[in-house]
């Protein structure tokens, strides 16, 4: 998936009448979009936000309560850009689930951070509703809602490569998710981290993609039996 390149809106103070710049609540969210893929979520606040803008943070509450109001609305449509895997569609669902994760993946890379927050925080939440819709899908083909997660999470914190203090608390959490796996398969997943600086020296597209599809084959084979069963005869 290639994302769409976001155009920051044209700075202006005021206009030649001397009244403060007409805003919408759209060109603020395309601003605030901008501010979070290019920076991540620490670096939206209302006075960031209006100097992106060109007007003074006070004019923001004009379209929007709060900050948080903000945040929430930007982040869903972040999220809403994600390509998230769909068996309605007629490709390959481990095809799908690549896009979806290259898109998380460059999004990361540009900003490391830039979407996770704490529980109960509005990225928390969007992440929730997206893990949420991989559970149903993968369920529907049979996959145990303990190996979706365990696969989410272990792809995103190998591919947050450029977020070192995120890394190490996701690095934590796999460790506590493996204790439950299979004993070969847990301590597979554990040599695929002790193996990132390897895996480092490669191309970054040519790292993801093996490491996606070792992680598909090992942890969500109903998805690559789903797509064969999928696939017509030659």
């Amino acid at each position: 998936m290639q994302e769409g390149k976001i155009r920051a809106p044209r700075r202006k103070g005021k206009s030649a009448g001397g009244r403060p710049r007409k805003l919408s609540q759209d060109s603020v969210l395309q601003a605030a979009e901008l501010l979070i893929r290019e920076q991540g979520m620490s670096a939206l606040t209302l006075r960031s936000l209006g100097a992106q803008l060109g007007v003074k943070a006070p004019t923001l509450y004009t379209y929007f309560r709060n900050l948080e109001e903000i945040e929430e609305a930007a982040l869903g449509r972040i999220f809403g850009s994600f390509p998230v895997p769909d068996l309605q569609l007629p490709v390959p669902l481990a095809g799908q689930l690549l896009e979806m994760f290259l898109a998380l993946r460059e999004l990361q890379i540009r900003s490391p951070g830039a979407l996770t927050g704490a529980p109960g925080s509005a990225a928390w939440h969007w992440e929730i509703k997206l893990v949420n819709q991989l559970l149903k899908t993968f369920s529907e083909i049979g996959v145990d809602d303990f190996r979706t997660v365990v696969a989410y999470r272990t792809l995103l914190g190998l591919t947050a490569t450029d977020a070192k203090a995120e890394r190490a608390a996701d690095r934590a959490e796999e460790e506590e998710l493996l204790t439950r796996l299979p004993e070969a398969e847990a301590g597979y997943i554990q040599r695929l981290f002790q193996n990132v600086p390897e895996l480092l020296k490669r191309s970054p597209e040519e790292r993801f993609r093996q490491i996606f599809i070792t992680l598909v084959e090992l942890l969500l084979p109903q998805v690559i039996r789903h797509d064969t069963q999928r696939r017509p005869e030659a």
